[in-house]
């Protein structure tokens, strides 16, 4: 079975963990709906789900995935004792699986991508 991915951070192709996402079947680039909001973890970043729209929308990369790159994704995510995977809708992709995580404090990355952490 084919799943639908968003990265939006460390797993994005560029990033530190983006050679895992090297050859999977890239969809584009897209943006996260305004209620999830993109923070600052250090090393890595979170999507937290908020009452209020973000000040930029969450640019992603999306991919579709096996049920064993899905699985691999769950265990570098810490999925599900750490992130949690949601759907959520996303805009000419359907609805794809998403990482979030509570905020913990952190500061927002206030361009809504992980290439320019503009924080705020």
């Amino acid at each position: 079975m084919m799943h639908r991915v968003a990265v939006y951070g460390t797993l994005r192709l560029e990033e530190s963990r983006g050679g895992f996402m090297s050859g999977k079947n890239f969809r584009g680039l897209a943006k996260l709906p305004p209620n999830l909001h993109l923070f600052d973890l250090g090393a890595f970043p979170c999507v937290t789900e908020m009452p209020e729209p973000a000040p930029n929308p969450v640019v992603i990369e999306v991919y579709d995935v096996d049920d064993d790159t899905l699985s691999a994704l769950d265990r570098i995510e810490g999925h599900p004792s750490f992130y949690e995977r949601k759907l959520v809708p996303v805009e000419g992709h359907g609805v794809c699986w998403v990482y979030t995580l509570e905020r913990m404090g952190a500061p927002r990355i206030k361009s809504g991508d992980w290439y320019d952490r503009d924080r705020a």
